[in-house]
């Protein structure tokens, strides 16, 4: 369709339209435009990803050369053509999020702190040619929140140009980011970001590069309640684009997902003596702080105003755990006026400070209640400093803000605070109750309680009783042991007991007597266990519990006294998480056949934070379905996070694949906190696998116990009883074996679709398989009445890989048996179950039966004649009974057969003779001129008879054999437009009679194959003559000629010297010659001949025939 002109050549390339003159007076006028489209169809067969490229040029006159098309109207860049590419397959988009940067040090890859800034990059792949209205869309999670004019922009290459241009893009180098203005080029709306670029097109048609937009930006994670240890900020982006219809569409949303990781400082405050006379003494106060989150502390204050009474000695800091802290200053102005006031500047999860805090005091009589209380704090922030290690747009904003870091201010979610009390009794016993609470007790797990009593100076108790009320989920161990090695503290006695349930355990001490100048302790240890009960769990509210000493004063007339004191644990638990996905050859899960190798990738995590503990003794399994078959030695680590190389090592030796799958020996391995594992492993798909089966999921199983080893106490992941639930599964996706059994058909060679009447005919029924099974597989071929079967050949694809259990004596019927047949015949092949065993090939897959008809000679069968060949297939797959009809015309309704045209040769005869007159005695010749058309004939026999009058000279064009007057003359054959001449002599016989004619009669027949017979099986001939028989490949022809007497005629030739008198040398001699008939009949086709004399030479244009001029004839004189 064109604007103007015509197209005048497009059976070809290049397209040639002609425009004709454009505009007035010869030329185009300004902002005129002439509009060409034309639609072309892609040529089956073209593969995958195929890039179509395509340029056109104008040319006018005085300039040949003509003007290149460009795809995008950019010079700059070249004139270009326009790219398209094509898909035969659903082609997977090339999209990608990552998170590229990070402000801050102290979070690794993608955990995040509170008030830290993130880069994300989303990069996309455009295909060669043109993308449709492009437009980069992010959703940010709440609590994450985007750094304004930190948007960028980039090209990967030049050859991408886009129709918006934001931040003029399309002038920027290749990889030169460009600033995109907010509000302008960058929208939000809401928590969605959006950069429209509008029509982009990429001029680069090699596959081997890729041409990328690249948009950068920052997000700060916000400092709000919503935002807590644990919790993921999933961030969703996409690309939407317009399809053809002009539809839009997105791709599915790739995903970059942190998680907020936070510090959670623990505080343990205890003192020991903590038992003083009011004349004063010395005491030592330890504060215990442990970092149990999963993050670093930043600028931690630990402060503690202490008593007026206590004279503060030299405080000693020991930093120890996992990762110790650093940066420790013991007088630190910044942590306020406190007695005592300690800053660290990084505080590392796991890490621990121990500060040993000495005081004393020589008049402690005024302490209140006979006491001292005094309460240490600490306080820390998200980040270092007071907006972070980023500067510029990766500095968050003001610390305990919404978009500045998390601090211990102590009002809305800044509560990064923690604090403890001690305290000192005076004249009096002090009971302490301790456990180590830095750590998470695991179920199974042995806890050592201590209880202190601290005596004062020259002090004695009597009936001193220890009483240990312990809470449910925890189990008395014992025994009670004396610890301290204070001879001066002496106890009376020690015996213990425990009863009831949850059990009470009961000390027995006697008279205690200090014997010392100075306060002395007494110090118990026992052991409880954390029982394998359900309410034992990880969020489990910690368990308290209460130890009470009661005794005697001898001073208060043996008064009965308590002094009270509880510590509680925590408890923690590992928490497994697994994840298995498979991933096909391309990345996909599509078209999936036998052979195809499926990638597992397995991601095992022991969460991190806070109660997470180690998972010992994991057993790792994955028991592949029926149609997988695993392959050894495809283990492999992909990543792994808080794993040592030896701990890796040592895990993945007891790992290993096999047939069945993935499995662990049997003494497992540990996952502490925290650890990611990623694995990878591969199975292949069996040669049994059906056409459309469903591979059912492939399932991952890890369990794991609470301790290390086998212990009864333990929980496991053996689901009985019900508590023992430590175990995690997940499962990939169900695998779809391709279904795509095509069929179909073609003449073959497929150059062809008209045949002549006996001529075979060969049809190639195609079946492309998937590389497995299958069943069933039934080939029908429904030939028409006219086609007659002749036989077949069986082939395959790919050779000895494609099994096909066809036994032609069993599997192969024909009904009826022989033809021709009025009602056609129907030729079935049962090819059974074909197995396509994998061979590395994905276009050999395919097997072919090549059919072979005859046009049968049957009286039906006339010039086109139309013989519609009908197919189909049948097979069972996964579905069920499935039949696919062979259909020539996808646009026609119904199913079309592969339709064969009849033609036939068509010879025609010509008969001509050289004179219908002849004198007895002279020559004729004969001419037979032979002309095929609509195809070749075959066999071509000519018989000429010639009349009685006449006998055979010679010939021409072919040898005849002669009988009688009969001669013929045979061709093995006539091809389609050509012609051949035969000529034959023949001489008037002197004895034959004048005036009665000579009559000579031609037959030509053919046939239209070689050695047809005539027969119903074989060619067509001419064995019934011309007209309405069946073998009718014959015509004649005659001419006949009368036979005269002979004609004679006499000469009288005289000369005249025209100067007169005797002839000299240079004289003009004038020859006349008279003619004249004296026969019966008349002389045709006379011809005169007269040679020049010697000695003489011709006088031009002087010859006269009854006095009109005659032209000359050369060296003599003939006409």
């Amino acid at each position: 369709v064109t604007s103007q002109g015509a197209v005048i050549s497009a059976t070809a390339s290049p397209v040639t339209v002609n425009l004709g003159t454009l505009g007035t007076l010869g030329t185009l006028a300004d902002d005129a435009t002439a509009t060409v489209s034309f639609r072309v169809t892609i040529d089956a067969g073209t593969t995958n990803g195929t890039v179509l490229s395509n340029q056109a040029t104008v040319t006018r006159d005085g300039d040949t050369t003509g003007v290149r098309s460009d795809d995008n109207g950019t010079s700059g860049d070249g004139l270009n053509p326009t790219l398209t590419p094509v898909y035969t397959e659903a082609p997977t988009p090339l999209f990608d999020k990552t998170q590229t940067d990070s402000s801050e040090t102290g979070s690794i890859d993608s955990n995040v702190l509170i008030g830290e800034v993130v880069t994300f990059q989303l990069a996309f792949t455009a295909p060669s040619g043109t993308t449709r209205q492009l437009t980069f869309a992010d959703t940010l999670p709440t609590g994450l929140a985007y750094v304004a004019g930190s948007a960028r922009l980039w090209r990967t290459s030049t050859a991408l140009n886009a129709s918006l241009n934001p931040g003029g893009i399309n002038s920027a180098n290749a990889n030169d980011p460009v600033t995109l203005i907010d509000g302008v080029h960058l929208l939000q709306s809401g928590q969605t970001l959006s950069l429209a670029l509008g029509n982009v097109i990429n001029s680069d048609a090699n596959a081997g590069t890729t041409e990328q937009y690249v948009l950068e930006y920052r997000a700060r994670v916000q400092n709000l309640a919503g935002n807590a240890k644990g919790e993921t900020l999933t961030n969703s982006a996409t690309i939407r684009t317009l399809n053809t219809l002009g539809v839009e569409q997105s791709l599915t949303p790739v995903v970059a997902s942190l998680s907020i990781i936070e510090p959670s400082l623990t505080l343990n405050k205890t003192v020991s003596p903590s038992a003083l006379l009011s004349s004063g003494g010395a005491t030592t106060y330890t504060l215990v702080v442990a970092n149990t989150g999963n993050a670093p502390a930043y600028d931690v204050c630990i402060t503690d105003p202490l008593s007026d009474s206590w004279t503060l000695g030299t405080v000693t800091a020991t930093p120890s755990g996992t990762d110790a802290p650093t940066g420790i200053t013991t007088e630190a102005t910044d942590c306020g006026s406190d007695g005592l006031r300690v800053q660290v500047e990084v505080f590392p999860a796991g890490g621990v400070l121990t500060l040993t805090i000495p005081v004393s005091d020589t008049d402690l009589s005024g302490a209140p209640n006979d006491q001292l209380n005094n309460t240490a704090s600490a306080t820390w922030t998200s980040l270092p400093g007071a907006t972070g290690s980023g500067s510029g747009l990766d500095a968050a904003g003001t610390a305990g803000t919404e978009d500045g870091e998390r601090t211990g201010a102590g009002s809305g979610v800044n509560l990064y605070t923690v604090s403890d009390s001690a305290q000192v009794t005076i004249n009096e016993l002090n009971l302490t109750k301790t456990v180590d609470d830095t750590q998470r007790y695991a179920i199974g797990e042995l806890v050592t309680y201590r209880l202190d009593i601290s005596v004062p100076a020259n002090f004695s108790v009597t009936d001193a009783v220890l009483t240990d009320a312990l809470p449910e989920g925890l189990l008395y161990v014992g025994p009670v042991n004396r610890v301290d090695t204070n001879t001066a503290l002496t106890n009376a006695s020690l015996t213990d007991s425990a009863s009831g349930t949850p059990p009470t355990l009961t000390i027995t001490l006697g008279t205690l007597t200090n014997s010392a100048a100075s306060a002395q302790t007494l110090s118990l240890e026992y052991g409880v266990r954390v029982a394998n009960v359900l309410t034992n769990q990880f969020d489990t509210e910690p368990l308290e519990n209460t130890a009470t000493l009661t005794f005697k004063d001898p001073r208060d007339d043996n008064a009965e006294k308590t002094r009270i004191d509880a510590a509680s644990i925590q408890l923690g638990e590992p928490q497994l998480s697994l994840t298995l996905d498979a991933a096909g050859p391309s990345g996909t899960l599509t078209n999936l056949q036998a052979g195809d190798v499926i990638t597992y990738t397995l991601s095992l995590s022991n969460a991190s934070g806070v109660g997470v503990t180690t998972a010992f003794d994991s057993l790792l399994s994955s028991v592949l379905p029926a149609g997988l078959t695993g392959v050894s030695d495809s283990l492999a680590s992909t990543d792994n996070t808080n794993l040592s190389s030896e701990a890796l090592s040592a895990l993945l030796a007891t790992l290993s694949i096999d047939a069945d799958g993935l499995s662990t020996t049997s003494d497992g391995f540990d996952l502490p906190a925290g650890a990611v594992l990623e694995l990878t492993f591969q199975a292949k798909l069996d040669v049994g696998v059906l056409s459309g089966d469903t591979i059912p999921a492939t399932t991952a199983n890890v369990t794991y116990t609470s301790l290390d080893g086998e212990d009864a106490t333990e929980r496991t992941g053996s689901g009985t009883p019900e508590v023992n639930d430590y175990q995690a599964n997940d499962s990939a996706q169900a695998l779809t074996i391709d279904s795509t059994v095509a069929f179909d058909k073609q003449f073959l060679p497929n150059t062809r679709t008209t045949f002549a009447v006996g001529e075979e005919v060969t049809y190639r029924l195609k079946v492309s398989l998937i590389e497995g099974t299958t069943e069933d597989l039934v080939l029908t071929d429904t030939l028409p009445a006219g086609l007659s079967y002749v036989g077949y050949t069986l082939g395959a694809g790919s050779g000895d890989s494609l099994t096909i259990p066809f036994d032609p004596a069993t599997d192969l019927t024909v009904t009826p048996a022989t033809g021709p047949s009025d009602t056609g015949q129907v030729v079935r092949f049962d090819l059974g179950t074909v197995v396509n065993a994998a061979n590395g090939r994905r276009d050999d897959d395919y097997l072919t039966v090549d059919l072979t008809a005859r046009v049968d000679n049957v009286t039906a069968n006339q010039a086109e004649t139309v013989l519609g060949n009908q197919a189909k297939l049948e097979y069972v797959d996964a579905e069920g009974n499935q039949t696919l009809h062979f259909d020539a015309d996808g646009e026609t309704d119904g199913n079309q057969p592969l339709n064969l045209t009849v033609v036939e040769p068509t010879v025609t005869l010509v008969l001509d003779q050289s004179v219908e007159t002849l004198s007895l005695g002279d020559t004729v010749t004969y001419t037979l001129t032979l002309s095929a058309s609509d195809a070749t004939a075959y066999g071509v026999q000519l018989v000429d008879t010639l009349p009685p009058g006449l006998e055979y000279v010679s010939a021409t064009g072919g040898t005849p054999s002669i009988k009688d007057q009969t001669l013929t003359f045979d061709l093995a054959q006539l091809a389609q437009g050509a012609s051949h001449e035969i000529t034959i002599t023949a001489r008037l016989r002197p004895d034959s009679v004048v005036g009665v004619s000579q009559p000579n009669q031609a037959t030509l027949t053919w046939g239209s194959i070689p050695e047809a017979s005539g027969d119903a099986d074989s060619g067509r001939i001419g064995s019934d003559g011309a007209g309405d028989g069946l073998n009718n490949y014959a015509t004649s022809q005659s001419v006949s000629l009368t036979p005269t007497t002979n004609a004679v005629i006499d000469a009288t030739k005289t000369v005249t010297d025209l100067n007169g008198g005797d002839a000299l040398a240079g004289d003009t001699l004038e020859y006349t010659v008279i003619l004249e008939n004296t026969g019966t009949e008349h002389a045709t086709n006379v011809v005169f001949t007269d040679p020049i004399p010697a000695n003489t030479a011709y006088v031009a244009d002087s010859t006269t025939l009854n006095g009109s001029r005659l032209a000359d004839s050369g060296g003599g004189l003939s006409f």
